[in-house]
């Protein structure tokens, strides 16, 4: 048997009002939750080197490569996710990054941009997704501007303690 549904409801009623005046005692459904913003590439380039063990562009001596190095086509680099700038400048612990940007997402989650010519940001700053963070640098006989991009997660100390994670899967790339 089919309930009857209220003839007159007001169109300013809320959703709880409209949801007990057929179903008594019925909730309206929550608004969805936030999903976070997907994960965009840094630079509009192509991936030049992966994730994973591959030889160095300089000394071709094998290594471990912590993240994605895009060739910066534009020599934009721009924020991949929301967040704060947490690091923006060089650091002698890292000189393998030469300049480069951490951002924090929230949740343990950071981004790291390295091998910039110029920055465009400085610590404390809020950015949004897209907006420009540094210019890509020229890696030594790389052959062009170069963006290396990392994503951190899950260390409760900051960035400098975060694991690496394979950029390629939170950026739908092979």
């Amino acid at each position: 048997r089919h309930m009857p549904i209220a003839a007159s409801v007001r169109t300013t009623a809320s959703a709880s009002a409209v949801a007990n005046s057929v179903f008594p005692g019925a909730r309206a459904p929550r608004a969805a939750p936030r999903l976070p913003e997907a994960w965009l590439a840094p630079c509009d380039g192509e991936v030049t080197a992966a994730y994973g063990v591959d030889s160095h562009p300089v000394t071709a001596r094998a290594r471990f490569h912590e993240g994605v190095d895009f060739q910066a086509a534009n020599a934009v680099v721009t924020a991949s996710r929301s967040g704060v700038v947490r690091h923006a400048g060089s650091n002698e612990a890292y000189p393998e990054y030469g300049r480069f940007v951490v951002m924090d997402h929230g949740g343990h989650q950071f981004s790291l941009y390295a091998n910039a010519s110029h920055l465009l940001v400085e610590v404390g700053d809020r950015m949004s997704q897209g907006d420009d963070i540094a210019v890509g640098g020229q890696i030594a006989g790389s052959g062009g501007r170069r963006c290396h991009f990392e994503i951190l997660y899950g260390a409760e100390g900051g960035w400098r303690e975060a694991q690496r994670l394979d950029p390629a899967p939170f950026l739908g790339i092979e």
